[in-house]
C-alpha cells in the first residue's frame, strides 16, 4: 500500500516535468549574420500535453536593443481564432510576447507560436532568451525550460564606408562653415 501510494505521489510529481524533458520550444534561427541584414527567427513549440494556457516571451537584453529592429511578428491564426480575444502578441523594443488561453479545445499537439522578422543595426554577440510557460487544463503551470540563443551579428564593410562617408561629410562641412569653402 505504501509502495502505491509513493509511486502515484513520484508520478503526479514528475508530470510537469515530462513537457520540459520531452518537449518545450524548438526555436529556428540562424547564428549568424551581417549588420544591416533582415533575418526570421521561428518559434515553434514541441508539445506532448494538453495545453490551455501559453506564454512566451522573446527578450532582447537592455544592453542590446540598439542591435535589432523588430520589423514584423506574426502569430498563429489557427490557435487565434480558438482563443478569441484571449489570444494576444504584443511587440516592443525590448522584444515579443504571445499569449493565449483556450477554453473549449486545448492544444493537444506540436504548434507554431509566432514567427519575427528583425533586422540587424549593428555588429556584435548577442543573446536572445525565449522564456515560456504552459497551463494544463486545470491552470497548473507546466515548466518549460528557458531557451538562450547566441547571434553574431557581423560588421558590414557597405555600411562601415558609408558611416565613415557620413563622418567625413561632416566634418568637412563643419570645417567649410567655419572657414569657408
Amino acid at each position: 500500500m505504501k509502495k502505491a501510494f509513493l509511486f502515484v505521489i513520484m508520478s503526479i510529481l514528475l508530470l510537469p516535468a515530462n513537457f520540459a524533458s520531452d518537449g518545450g520550444l524548438e526555436i529556428e534561427m540562424p547564428e549568424e549574420i551581417t549588420a544591416g541584414d533582415l533575418f526570421t527567427i521561428e518559434v515553434n513549440v514541441k508539445n506532448n500535453v494538453e495545453v490551455c494556457g501559453f506564454e512566451c516571451e522573446l527578450k532582447i537584453p537592455l544592453e542590446e536593443q540598439d542591435n535589432f529592429e523588430i520589423v514584423n511578428v506574426t502569430g498563429n491564426n489557427e490557435i487565434g481564432e480558438k482563443a478569441g480575444q484571449f489570444y494576444e502578441i504584443k511587440t516592443t523594443k525590448s522584444g515579443v510576447l504571445n499569449r493565449f488561453t483556450v477554453f473549449d479545445e486545448p492544444v493537444a499537439e506540436d504548434f507554431h507560436a509566432f514567427t519575427v522578422q528583425l533586422k540587424a543595426l549593428n555588429s556584435g554577440d548577442n543573446t536572445i532568451t525565449f522564456v515560456s510557460e504552459c497551463a494544463d487544463m486545470d491552470g497548473n503551470a507546466i515548466p518549460v525550460d528557458t531557451v538562450e540563443k547566441e547571434l553574431t551579428v557581423l560588421v558590414n564593410p557597405e555600411l562601415e564606408l558609408k558611416n565613415n562617408d557620413s563622418l567625413s561629410n561632416l566634418i568637412k562641412s563643419i570645417l567649410n562653415f567655419f572657414f569657408g569653402g
